[in-house]
């Protein structure tokens, strides 16, 4: 019969051996996708998305490109200005006394640059509309709730162990 010694130093190898038998395993089969294996930038996916849905042609797509460029610049000025105006914000909270009038200002900004963001997406997609023909309407109908949704923000999962689920009352 084995000492015990001997069975436990044998029981600590095979246990050592099958743990570095799973990582190996795990960083070989579970590796990061190289850069070609990427998924495509979200704007190029959009890009590809009303492209292909629609049917556009070379004109089509020319002034599509077009309406998207201005449309991002629009919306990156917006993005600029919203980040500063969230950074005025929270500064506030460094203040010894909050300026109520000045953080009602704030947020009424805030409010009112968040809307235009809404508006300018709103009539980038009704431009879309208008450079598609009769017969691409139909398509662009269902095409819309899916950009539309693609557009906003990944929805937050519920925090656990907080009533209603982490999200105020």
């Amino acid at each position: 019969m084995m000492k015990r010694e001997t069975l436990l130093t044998l029981a600590v190898a095979a246990l050592l051996v099958l743990n570095l038998g799973i990582m190996t395993y795990l960083f070989v089969s579970h590796r990061p996708p190289s850069e070609s294996e990427e998924k495509p930038p979200k704007g190029k996916k959009i890009d590809e998305l009303v492209i292909t849905r629609l049917h556009l042609d070379e004109a089509q797509q020319a002034t599509f490109k077009t309406l998207k460029r201005e449309h991002r610049l629009t919306m990156e000025s917006l993005d600029r200005e919203y980040r500063d105006v969230v950074e005025q914000y929270f500064l506030l909270v460094l203040r010894t006394s909050i300026d109520a009038a000045r953080r009602d200002s704030l947020q009424r900004l805030l409010e009112n640059l968040h809307g235009q963001k809404i508006s300018t997406t709103f009539r980038h997609f009704t431009k879309i509309k208008t450079i598609c023909s009769p017969k691409q309407q139909p398509a662009f109908e269902q095409l819309l709730p899916e950009l539309s949704r693609m557009m906003l923000p990944p929805q937050r999962k519920p925090r656990e162990g907080f009533p209603n689920g982490g999200r105020e009352q």
